[in-house]
């Protein structure tokens, strides 16, 4: 099965040979990282958003349409999985400075690991405007401190 090319063992892991997809992690799992690496600038990110995007690869494997072109499909996923990611974060960040000029500033500098869900988002946001309009109710003085 190691010297198999990437379009049997596709039919294969379609067929549900865990071993066939396996191989092809092992095969494509390097490459996947690289890309990742490049997107994210963290290692372990990276590490995260390559096994990510492999499970989505595992759920979707039955739409792939041509089997030959299963690296570029992959890589496509691991790009969507890691822009995703970026932007869930760049959504979430909130920056004091932000908050003390009036509005959301985004904080790329740095990551979480896990997406927050939509009930942790929501809290945020509800924080974010109970801050703001705690500072607005404040007196002109005071807010400046």
């Amino acid at each position: 099965m190691q010297k198999m090319p990437d379009t049997e063992l596709v039919a294969l892991a379609r067929s549900g040979s865990k071993e066939a997809f396996g191989r092809l992690v092992e095969r494509h799992q390097q490459m996947a990282r690289s890309v990742a690496l490049r997107l994210v600038g963290d290692r372990d990110l990276a590490w995260e958003m390559a096994q990510e995007a492999m499970l989505q690869v595992y759920l979707s494997l039955g739409k792939l349409r041509d089997s030959s072109s299963f690296r570029s499909w992959l890589y496509s996923i691991v790009r969507n999985v890691c822009h995703s990611h970026i932007r869930t974060q760049k959504a979430i960040s909130l920056s004091l400075d932000g908050l003390e000029e009036g509005g959301q500033q985004f904080d790329t500098s740095h990551s979480l690991s896990i997406a927050p869900d939509p009930l942790e988002i929501a809290e945020r946001r509800e924080v974010y405007h109970r801050v703001l309009d705690a500072l607005n109710a404040l007196s002109q003085k005071n807010r400046a401190v």
